[in-house]
């Protein structure tokens, strides 16, 4: 159902496009016929229909410059429809990941296929959220990044650091867009160009120095920089003593001033968002309690896959 939805959903793009393209292949019509029909006047024959067909059919050799013209002109009404269907044809993936991504809304936009960009990606569609992935000509040639493209998955190929290159993915309606480029330089230049583009969208940079993950969010160009080695750290010091198993859809949420956490109790986070809510930390303390109501400020620990998370936002 999924499947048939996608393809409806393209086809309805791919129309809209042709339409587009058909009101100005009309006035491009138009404007020749126009231009057709002063130089016939100028050049002192009557403007008929026998006049003008001849013209377009070459039936009679010019007997002026602005006959000769005219001439011109209508070599160009007439090749009109071989044009028409040379860019029919020639519409290519690219073109048509592009159209999509411009129509979309409140999509995730992911910058780079790195190993996290990849991961993203499959949690993503995997989860059924849409997405635009935006990656460089070097990053478009991988297997993985053609079968999304056959998939309709919207790819992107472009500098993400150019902001036309954001634009194309849709960043002014995007909800988040996620950073994962292994350059911290790069990143915070994409990501501060987003940010002009949107002030309002989310962004979620991938750093390895902390200390510019640190800048990344005072500055204002993300309002979340990750650093794999402050993240990773804890796991690889407690990896020395005992056995350690990442789990999957772990995830600590901050419960700021507005969100829709705030008043609920545990118990009832579950039920609302279809997560498992473990706990709640509060002033460096672990809460279990399934009845402790959640306060501006606590970070409430769940265990949900990202669709049921993203619906917490």
């Amino acid at each position: 159902m999924a499947g048939l939805r996608e393809r409806l959903y393209t086809a309805w793009l791919l129309a809209a496009y042709y339409v587009k393209r058909l009101k100005i292949a009309i006035a491009y019509l138009l404007t020749l016929y126009a231009i057709l029909a002063a130089l016939i006047v100028a050049s002192g024959r009557p403007l008929t229909i026998s006049t003008i067909v001849s013209i377009l059919t070459f039936s009679q050799p010019p007997r002026n410059e602005l006959e000769g013209a005219a001439c011109v002109v209508a070599m160009l009404i007439n090749s009109s429809p071989l044009l028409g269907i040379f860019e029919f044809k020639m519409i290519t993936p690219e073109e048509k990941a592009r159209l999509k991504a411009k129509h979309m809304a409140g999509h995730v936009v992911v910058v780079g296929y790195s190993h996290l960009g990849a991961r993203m990606c499959r949690a993503l569609e995997a989860a059924g959220i849409p997405f635009v992935l935006v990656v460089s000509a070097r990053e478009a040639e991988r297997e993985e990044v053609r079968s999304m493209l056959g998939r309709g998955v919207p790819v992107i190929v472009g500098d993400p650091a150019q902001s036309s290159t954001l634009r194309d993915a849709g960043v002014d309606k995007a909800r988040a867009v996620v950073v994962t480029v292994d350059d911290d330089t790069l990143n915070l230049m994409v990501a501060e160009k987003a940010k002009e583009i949107n002030r309002g969208v989310r962004v979620v940079v991938r750093m390895f120095r902390e200390e510019l993950a640190n800048i990344a969010v005072s500055s204002g160009f993300a309002d979340e920089a990750l650093s794999t080695s402050y993240l990773s750290f804890p796991m690889f010091v407690a990896s020395c003593f005992v056995d350690v198993e990442l789990v999957e859809g772990l995830v600590p949420i901050k419960a700021r001033e507005g969100s829709r956490l705030v008043g609920l109790k545990l118990s009832e986070v579950e039920v609302s968002y279809g997560v498992t809510a473990l706990a709640l930390i509060r002033d460096g303390k672990v809460v279990r309690d399934p009845d402790a109501r959640v306060s501006a400020g606590d970070v409430v620990l769940v265990v949900g896959a990202p669709d049921k998370i993203a619906a917490i936002a």
